[in-house]
């Protein structure tokens, strides 16, 4: 794993702080900080007086802000006045995202600080490894003023044995990726890896090839999948982002954003829970005290968490729900992220949209750089984590990134090289041709992903800085992957139409390579099907007949395998299936109060798309069918094995089971995964 210099510098004065530990040499409390001012000295976080909770050797931090509040500019000096026997505390500068800056000591100054200004300070506390469970440890800091002002804080941590959780996750990125170099070549010399971190990460961690997600393959039910172990029919996520509810007096459909209130299951309705809401619950195992955080890259994520105003964990965040320390979400051009070294010449997002001469479709600019509050950046995601870790030290931290989704959406899918043909520019990716779809552009797409994997670098280094990671649990996942899609669109409505089925249909909802149907009247179901499955027509690069289409009614969603492609989700032949929800279809109301279920759901196979009836421009990439189901996922803990664990039966709501398995907490009855026991070690 690359380290960063930061690590050894924290080594150094970890060092030092031991060596005078040794020695008996406490650094003396100065002053009563009763007797000073707390606005000169102030601590940055949503919880001040809260205890972070620290395994034995590692280092917690906290971060405090010195302040001059009067009209001079003034010189500035924090020290250690007093630290509790057992634990090594020291002062660093802080950098812009909050990360230790230069060589830390006990005390720290700042030639000047503008008038109504201040200067951030990190407090790093580490305790010895011999000090028990439980104890807690208080370091208290002094700050003056060259005005003769003067400020004092005091910040705390516990010695707990209970792991840091991460959830480090990359949207729409298939695992392939993985095998490929920065120019999408297979087979690259190691220098040349596109993902190079997340590669080195899997060596040491449990690495599942074999992982997939749920249908449909899409964003917010597999990412609520991740943290609560549910399949999407439990949690009651059939939609992504807007969620039918129904129809109003004149008969026009009714949505909305999903919010926490709507997971529900079981013929009660009760609610879902995920790892954040049993942490904190003493009836699962939790703790009330235990700090939970989740920022995300793309906002209906956020929505799975919160009901209005109101969440169960400590920070919950995205680009328009900021805690009051992180930075605005500025626009960015989605083609050209900070790592694209060639990014004034490659032609990736000088120009967005889909001209003649360059190929990068309109969804890319509209919906990600252009709104960076819905879409932030995935390197604003990234550093305003370091802040909320330097800050806040959370027990159970999800980061969530977004934008590799957001590229294939407008310019395809990169991941099979075989797809694309090399008209004569080898050192040149843009002007590429896949063989499915003219406008698709994989140098974008390259660029973006290979982003992910330094803003992953940046996390790991900073937990590794940390010495958290051999003593946490790191999930690293993506919630699906992506498909290039052709051109070709085709006209279901039309079909139904034309076989007089047409009238049956009372709402039809497209986008990508999945429709969702709902019926008048649910006799009609098996005609729909049959005529829709039995179409066919001539595929331009397979050069043959083919069946696109393909229908999942309700029944199949209940059992669980479907009459064409046989089985869609694990245990076909249990109660329900991955895609069936009890309490949305069993019992249903008409009060626009709860989602509407589907009553079939329409895919597509060999890449096409199906026409939709709004305005948005088609995608020139997307997923939610079975050919997206492939994911990353790795875990790297101390009850973890290292290794790759070809298990067919894997999947991302394994993932929160396992862990509440290793924890002790207590399963909800929403939970679906299995425990991994494949690699946890003996107990």
């Amino acid at each position: 794993m690359k380290r960063n210099i930061l690590f050894y510098i924290t080594v150094v004065a970890i060092n030092v702080a031991l060596l005078i530990s040794v020695l008996g040499l406490f650094i003396p409390e100065k002053v009563d900080s009763t007797s000073f001012d707390s606005d000169i000295l102030e601590t940055l976080s949503v919880n001040p007086g809260r205890a972070h909770r620290i395994a034995p050797g590692a280092t917690t931090t906290f971060v405090l802000r010195v302040n001059n509040p009067g009209p001079d500019p003034v010189s500035a000096q924090a020290e250690i006045s007093s630290q509790t026997e057992g634990w090594q505390a020291f002062l660093s500068e802080a950098d812009l995202w909050w990360q230790p800056k230069g060589e830390g000591g006990f005390t720290i100054e700042f030639p000047f600080v503008g008038a109504g200004e201040g200067r951030l300070i990190i407090v790093s506390m580490i305790p010895t490894t011999i000090l028990p469970i439980g104890q807690s440890g208080t370091v208290k800091i002094n700050a003056s003023l060259s005005s003769g002002l003067t400020g004092a804080a005091a910040v705390q941590s516990t010695v707990s044995e209970q792991p840091k959780i991460y959830f480090l996750s990359i949207d729409g990125l298939s695992p392939r990726y993985l095998m490929l170099g920065r120019q999408g070549e297979l087979e690259p010399a190691y220098d040349e890896l596109l993902m190079p971190n997340v590669r080195a990460f899997l060596t040491e961690a449990s690495w599942f090839p074999q992982a997939r997600c749920s249908l449909p393959a899409a964003t917010d039910m597999n990412m609520f999948g991740l943290y609560s172990g549910s399949w999407p029919g439990t949690a009651g996520i059939p939609y992504v982002i807007n969620f039918f509810k129904g129809w109003d007096e004149e008969g026009m459909p009714v949505s909305s954003e999903i919010s926490s209130d709507d997971l529900r299951f079981g013929p009660d309705g009760q609610p879902v829970l995920s790892i954040f809401d049993v942490a904190k619950d003493p009836a699962y195992g939790g703790d009330p005290d235990t700090f939970t955080a989740l920022l995300s890259g793309k906002h209906q994520v956020e929505n799975l968490f919160r009901t209005g105003f109101e969440t169960h964990l400590d920070i919950l965040a995205d680009g328009q729900f900021l805690t009051y320390y992180m930075t605005e979400s500025q626009p960015y051009v989605l083609g050209d992220p900070i790592s694209d070294e060639d990014a004034a010449t490659d032609r990736d997002g000088t120009l967005l949209l889909p001209l003649d001469e360059y190929k990068m479709h309109a969804y890319g600019h509209g919906l990600a750089g252009d709104d960076p509050s819905l879409y932030p950046s995935d390197r604003w995601v990234v550093y305003n984590a370091l802040r909320i870790l330097a800050a806040e030290d959370p027990d159970i931290f999800s980061i969530h990134i977004g934008n590799v989704d957001k590229i294939q959406h407008a310019a395809g899918a990169a991941h099979l090289p075989q797809e694309w043909i090399d008209p004569g520019t080898p050192d040149v990716l843009w002007d590429d041709i896949n063989i499915y779809n003219i406008n698709a552009n994989r140098e974008p797409v390259i660029d973006i992903v290979h982003e992910a994997d330094v803003c992953i670098e940046k996390i790991l280094n900073v937990l590794e800085m940390r010495r958290v990671m051999d003593e946490s649990i790191i999930v690293l996942a993506s919630d699906h992957n992506g498909t290039t899609f052709m051109n070709h669109q085709l006209n279901v409505q039309a079909l139904l139409d034309a076989e007089g089925l047409g009238d049956a249909v009372r709402s039809f909802g497209a986008y990508g390579n999945k429709a969702n149907v709902f019926l008048w009247d649910q006799d009609y179901t098996e005609a729909i099907e049959t005529t829709l499955e039995n179409f066919t027509m001539y595929h331009s690069v397979l050069q043959r007949e083919v069946n696109p289409l393909v229908v999942i009614t309700q029944e199949e969603m209940l059992s669980g395998i479907d009459s064409v492609l046989g089985r869609i989700g694990r245990d076909g032949e249990a109660l329900r299936g991955e895609s069936y929800s009890e309490w949305l279809i069993d019992y249903p109301v008409t009060d626009n109060s709860k989602v509407v279920w589907p009553h079939m759901c329409i895919h597509t196979l060999y890449r096409f798309q199906i026409l939709k009836v709004s305005e948005w421009p088609h995608q020139l990439g997307g997923h939610s069918h079975m050919p997206e189901m492939p994911s990353l996922l790795a875990i790297k803990g101390p009850e973890f094995a290292q290794g790759i664990f070809n298990v067919q039966d894997t999947s991302l709501v394994d993932v929160v089971p396992t862990l509440y398995e290793i924890l002790g907490w207590r399963t909800p009855g929403n939970v679906d995964g299995r425990v991994l026991t494949e690699v946890l070690h003996e107990r």
